[in-house]
């Protein structure tokens, strides 16, 4: 945690957090929300929750994980109509090469 040292009034500032992404309160790592959000496509949300119980020994609720897969979903809608606006506009993309 770092504060400034002339006292201003910036508050608390953790350079870690920020440096590995990680967003206030985050309790979670993106990578486990991204196994869960991959799960959840196949089998339920229940099982999904039993999974990671099991492999990583993380206790998450079926609510918990349904509210990733929203966001999830969300974020994905919204770069997909960043997408079809850019393509309305004539902004067509290159090929990505191999």
């Amino acid at each position: 945690m770092g504060r400034c040292p002339h006292g201003c009034k910036i508050g608390q500032v953790a350079p870690l957090d920020t440096a590995l992404g990680l967003a206030p309160q985050q309790r979670t790592s993106l990578a486990v929300k991204q196994i869960a959000c991959a799960l959840a496509v196949f089998v339920p949300f229940e099982t999904v929750a039993a999974l990671l119980q099991c492999w990583f020994d993380l206790p998450v609720t079926p609510g918990a994980i349904w509210g990733w897969v929203q966001v999830a979903g969300q974020g994905a809608m919204a770069r997909l109509q960043r997408e079809l606006e850019r393509l309305e506009k004539g902004d067509v993309p290159t090929a990505e090469s191999l």
